[in-house]
């Protein structure tokens, strides 16, 4: 049986379970009309971009098609949010762990779950979540999409900012925002380069706090 090889740094690419791997291949994405898998024979298989941007957006739990909105972020990361509160109550419970532990967890740079806070069962906790796809896939999600809206609400700022520059006071670098704007452009439609650009401005740490309800 011939095996196919993507060659494409999609988000969703780097795994066909979950998106353990997404963060690196997210870092060095571009935005390709069409990408070509091949095999180790001569088998050439050619993915459309609309295909290949819908399985981002899938990925992230966004529409398949269509202008993405703000709104669209919001449902995203409500569904992702109580999906990563219960199935992380559900693990601590599992482990013994008080349920009002606080809990902080991260994305690490090679798309594992990581806590960044220490107590008793936290490494095993960390290890159930990693172990979890439907938790990794949720917080991966959650963490992306977080980092974009918050990256839009970065941008906003600098934009004030720069529009201010020359009746300000405040030192402002204009290089640096102009090289953001650069950074915009050059994305094009791949949400894959936005997040990447994200991250580098706005990494998200998510907080688990139980007092009857959970709290980010």
């Amino acid at each position: 049986m011939t095996s196919i090889i993507s060659t494409y740094n999609s988000l969703y690419s780097s795994s066909s379970s979950n998106l353990s791997s997404l963060l690196s291949s997210a870092a060095d994405s571009t935005d390709d009309d069409t990408a070509t898998t091949t095999t180790s024979t001569t088998d050439t298989v050619t993915i459309s971009a609309a295909a290949l941007s819908a399985i981002d957006r899938d990925a992230l739990g966004l529409p398949a098609t269509g202008a993405l909105s703000l709104s669209d972020f919001e449902t995203a990361i409500a569904d992702q949010e109580e999906t990563v509160n219960t199935l992380l109550a559900s693990a601590m419970e599992e482990l013994g762990i008080d349920a009002g532990q606080e809990v902080s967890l991260t994305l690490a740079s090679d798309g594992s779950i990581e806590i960044e806070n220490t107590f008793d069962g936290s490494d095993e906790l960390e290890e159930a979540l990693n172990s979890n796809s439907d938790f990794t896939d949720a917080f991966t999600g959650l963490t992306a999409n977080t980092e974009i809206l918050n990256f839009k609400d970065y941008l906003l700022n600098k934009s004030t900012s720069l529009a201010d520059y020359m009746d300000s006071d405040e030192k402002v670098d204009l290089l640096s925002l102009a090289a953001k704007s650069d950074l915009i452009k050059s994305a094009g439609t791949s949400l894959s380069a936005l997040w990447s650009m994200s991250r580098s401005e706005t990494e998200y740490t998510y907080t688990y706090e139980y007092s009857g309800s959970q709290t980010t």
